[in-house]
């Protein structure tokens, strides 16, 4: 189309020069442009100019896009990590739910004397569970303290319809059981330690040759549960224990590990309890020369530090270390001696046994 065929539009300026418009013929077309687009502003054929072409995007060099590439996989094998640590912890849930149902339900306390009060205690127990599952099955969204604190009280309101949502009534079942405990608990008060604690004797061996005793006093009043696993290993009353297991990793000025009674080469060992594998508790003492504690199991998947019966002695302090129980109170130069025996890998140089323990007292 020439320029020669547009018509000036006379109620219509342009606005860079101050000449009529020109059309382009079409009925429709009120501004001076070839292709008929309609500018921000008025213009005609003199003034008007297209837009530049967007200049195209630059090709990625050649190394970014394997660098973008190996970071998706990275960020993919985080995310299939963070998936099973959560369906882990859902299994262990589950088999903790069944191990609930199954236990007795109490229909004993019937009998014998304070019967009626027992019963009084139950049904109390049981109404007040009652009102948290209803909370749970009709929450629309996450739980908090203060709605479990009016549950408690009574004052939860109607019930609604069940939550749908599998993801949120699991998370509301987990926090519910969390707030109840927190909210039911007395307030901690630090109390000072019993005058005797149990303390437990293992006599070492090196080499085949006697090389001394090493005491050990357990925290029983802070990790109750870690104490009596510890106790009855050490004691061998089950008929499996501490007694005839070696050293299998040492550290010269860091830490001396042994409890391994099922292989002594810290794949196995499990606890006393049913479960096989437990949660230790967190007892806040400090990982430091002296402390020992309970070694995390070593099993694939475990993402929760469930712990079975190996023990470790610290030699130096260990912050990532937690499930703290108890001291040696007796012998840790004889522990020393042991860890620097230990070659760069860890493994001691000469067979380290525990020949034989038991309580003190």
């Amino acid at each position: 189309m020439s320029l020669a065929s547009w018509s000036p539009v006379e109620d219509e300026l342009c606005a860079g020069c101050g000449r009529g418009l020109a059309g382009c013929g079409r009925p429709a077309c009120r501004r001076a442009c070839p292709a008929c687009a309609l500018p921000p502003d008025p213009c005609c054929a003199h003034c008007w100019s297209p837009a530049p072409p967007a200049a195209p995007a630059a090709p990625a060099a050649p190394g970014e896009e394997a660098e973008l590439r190996a970071e998706l996989r990275r960020l993919a094998a985080r995310r299939r990590e963070a998936v099973l640590r959560a369906l882990d912890a859902a299994t262990t849930l589950k088999a903790r739910l069944e191990a609930e149902l199954a236990a007795p339900d109490g229909g004993d306390w019937a009998a014998g004397a304070g019967a009626a009060a027992r019963l009084r205690a139950r049904l109390g127990e049981a109404t007040l569970q009652a009102r948290v599952d209803e909370l749970v099955r009709t929450a629309a969204g996450p739980l908090d303290a203060a709605a479990v604190r009016r549950a408690l009280a009574g004052a939860a309101g109607a019930g609604g319809a069940a939550q749908a949502d599998p993801a949120l009534l699991l998370a509301n079942h987990c926090l519910a059981g969390l707030l109840v405990r927190a909210l039911r608990s007395p307030p901690a008060s630090p109390a000072a330690p019993p005058a005797a604690l149990p303390r437990y004797y293992f006599e070492l061996a090196v080499g085949g040759a006697a090389a001394g005793r090493v005491v050990v006093e357990v925290r029983a009043d802070l990790a109750p549960r870690m104490a009596r696993n510890f106790g009855a290993l050490a004691g061998g009353e089950l008929g499996v224990g501490y007694r005839g297991c070696s050293v299998f990793q040492c550290w010269e000025n860091e830490s001396v590990i042994t409890g391994d009674f099922e292989l002594n080469n810290g794949r196995g060992g499990r606890s006393v309890f049913a479960e096989s594998y437990f949660l230790p508790e967190d007892t806040g003492l400090a990982a430091v020369r002296g402390a020992v504690g309970m070694r995390r199991s070593q099993r694939r998947r475990d993402t929760l530090g469930l712990v079975g019966s190996q023990f470790r002695i610290v030699l130096r302090e260990m912050r990532g270390f937690t499930a703290i129980f108890g001291a040696v109170v007796e012998g840790l130069a004889l522990v020393e001696r042991v860890a620097a025996a230990g070659d760069a890998a860890g493994k001691p140089t000469q067979p380290v046994t525990i020949a034989a323990c038991g309580r003190l007292y």
